[in-house]
């Protein structure tokens, strides 16, 4: 079937040419009559250009072929056919802009041409009393056009300012490659008035609005962890300001997992961009926060505000074991894991490193842990319940208690024997090992 798709030649619409209705049909010698229905429809057509032909034949469709031809066109990878056939009509345009919107990259490279066609515009102002006419917030349902935004191009009366504001407002998943684009991006919106000083960022629209996820990629902090003794208070004030431009429910940090960052340059990262601060999001709650680090240390949760936090640490890592207590600046995995979790939950005296974490955090999950630092075990020893065929380790609690789920080792040492507390921490905290292996 397929050989035989291959062999069959469609004919292109500039090969069909319109009969002759002069000639003789060459049946008989009678002449075609041009009361015919089909002559007819062949006149019609000719009046169209190519594309305005295949627009119909589109319309003319049902729906379902009509989803699935586009299913097709979409799903080809090549932003550039996409782009090509966005602008071979408003329809087309309508339709596509949508999903290349859907997820965008800036990095130093394009992110001048993102606001081309809107420098130095201003928004638009109310003919009443010349105030800034700007769009107020809402849930993803509402209409655009019913909160003062539209990027169709067949309305004349939207500015190229609301058009671009507009397309802003599709994206579900915005990248950030480096600070050089994050620098001009700020810039971008003071020069067009995209974000007023003291401006309600919860009530008003912001660029960037209601967005699934934000990334900073690895160059975004390289380039931090570079410049950042240079000026500090600059550096924060600077970060400060990405509240201004987005509202998003998860924020993701990759940072570099073949280099070693400054600790500091991981504490400010997560201390500002970890929790809104902008006017108007000081109480919001993020969904869900998700960290690529190669290291524990340096990530303090003390000051995030989200529900749940994912801590993917390098699987490419060769993880020793190591006496913390002879070694204090041991990086090892297990060292490391015993930190995070003293720092995160441990008060005592002893502990001078303890900085807590905020009761709105339900879960802590962290990623690529070895099996043996996940390893369901007390004191370091391993017991099987007899009654077990599972093969988990088990032990009593106390003695009335039959056999239950023990805690991982490096969890227990890190509680200090405290059992009560360590089985609390067990709750909040989840050891996950590297996806497709086995503990």
């Amino acid at each position: 079937m397929i050989k035989q798709a291959q062999e069959f030649k469609l004919t292109t619409l500039s090969e069909i040419s319109l009969l002759n209705l002069e000639t003789s049909s060459g049946i008989g010698g009678d002449t075609i009559s041009t009361n015919s229905s089909e002559t007819s429809n062949l006149i019609m057509y000719s009046k169209y250009t190519e594309q305005e032909i295949l627009e119909r034949l589109m319309d003319s469709l049902p729906e379902e072929i009509k989803e699935q031809i586009w299913k097709e066109v979409l799903s080809i990878p090549s932003k550039s056919l996409q782009l090509k056939i966005m602008l071979t009509s408003k329809k087309h345009y309508k339709f596509i802009i949508p999903k290349i919107y859907k997820k965008v990259k800036l990095d130093k490279y394009n992110i001048k041409k993102y606001f081309y066609g809107i420098e130095g515009k201003k928004p638009p102002k109310s003919s009443s009393n010349g105030e800034i006419n700007w769009p107020i917030s809402g849930a993803g349902i509402i209409p655009l056009n019913q909160i003062g935004l539209s990027y169709e191009p067949n309305i004349l009366k939207i500015s190229s300012f609301i058009r671009k504001f507009t397309l802003s407002n599709l994206i579900e998943n915005l990248i950030i490659n480096d600070f050089k684009t994050f620098i001009i991006l700020l810039k971008q919106i003071s020069i067009n008035e995209i974000y007023k000083f003291k401006m309600n960022t919860w009530y008003y629209r912001v660029l960037f609005d209601q967005i699934d996820s934000i990334t900073f990629e690895n160059n975004f902090f390289l380039n931090l962890n570079k410049h950042l003794n240079e000026n500090k208070l600059f550096f924060i004030g600077i970060l400060n300001q990405i509240w201004n431009l987005i509202k998003s429910d998860c924020i993701i940090l990759k940072f570099p997992l073949n280099k070693i960052l400054k600790e500091e340059t991981y504490k400010i990262s997560i201390n500002i961009l970890g929790s809104p601060n902008s006017f108007g999001q000081e109480n919001r709650l993020l969904d869900e926060i998700i960290i690529n680090t190669p290291i524990l240390d340096g990530i303090d949760l003390n000051t995030i505000s989200c529900n749940k936090v994912n801590i993917f640490l390098n699987e490419n890592n060769e993880w020793i074991g190591c006496d913390e207590k002879n070694h204090p600046e041991c990086l090892s995995q297990e060292a490391q894991l015993r930190r995070f979790l003293k720092r995160h939950w441990l008060i005592g005296i002893d502990n001078n490193e303890y900085i807590g974490i905020p009761q709105a955090v339900q879960s802590v999950t962290i990623h690529n842990v070895a099996s043996y630092n996940r390893r369901r075990c007390l004191m370091g020893r391993l017991s099987i319940h007899p009654e077990d065929t599972q093969g988990e380790y088990r032990i009593p609690r106390n003695e009335d208690e039959e056999g239950s789920l023990t805690l991982p080792t490096v969890l227990y040492s890190a509680m200090e024997g405290d059992d009560e507390l360590a089985w609390e921490v067990n709750t909040k905290v989840h050891l996950k090992g590297i996806e497709g292996k086995s503990a």
